[in-house]
């Protein structure tokens, strides 16, 4: 019997590990706009993102925002520096599980990783080359 997957088909804020009180948003409800970390506040609506897993491996996830339904994170060009936004197009993500409940959320071939390069409200978030810093780590809550 194969384990489970990393992060269970669910509905969760994605939150930066090194600046723990900002989370992915979708810029102002965009379906084709930037995802920019936010200060993680209730009343946000752009904040919440389904994950769901595709594949037997147990890593491989779309994340799609829950309340712009088909507005996927996505890349246009796999580079390091290229902002993540949302799309039509599914995009599938690799996550790699860390320690206490930490995680990578990297592109398909691993070679890029997402990340909050300073921490403030609506700075996009990029791909980057792996570092192992704490901003390029991420919780799903």
């Amino acid at each position: 019997m194969s384990p489970g997957p990393l992060i269970p088909n669910g509905v969760y804020k994605i939150r930066n590990s090194q600046f723990s009180t900002h989370v992915a948003d979708l810029s102002d409800g965009n379906p084709l706009g930037k995802i920019v970390a936010w200060e993680d506040v209730e009343t946000s609506s752009w904040d919440k993102w389904r994950v769901q897993n595709h594949g037997a491996g147990g890593n491989q996830v779309t994340i799609e925002n829950v309340l712009v339904p088909g507005s996927f994170a996505y890349v246009q060009q796999k580079d390091a520096g290229a902002p993540l936004v949302g799309s039509r197009s599914p995009t599938l993500w690799t996550v790699v599980k860390l320690d206490q409940g930490k995680f990578y959320i990297q592109t398909e071939d691993g070679q890029l990783v997402w990340e909050l390069p300073k921490g403030i409200d609506c700075e996009e978030i990029v791909l980057h080359h792996h570092t192992g810093q704490a901003k390029q780590k991420w919780t799903f809550k």
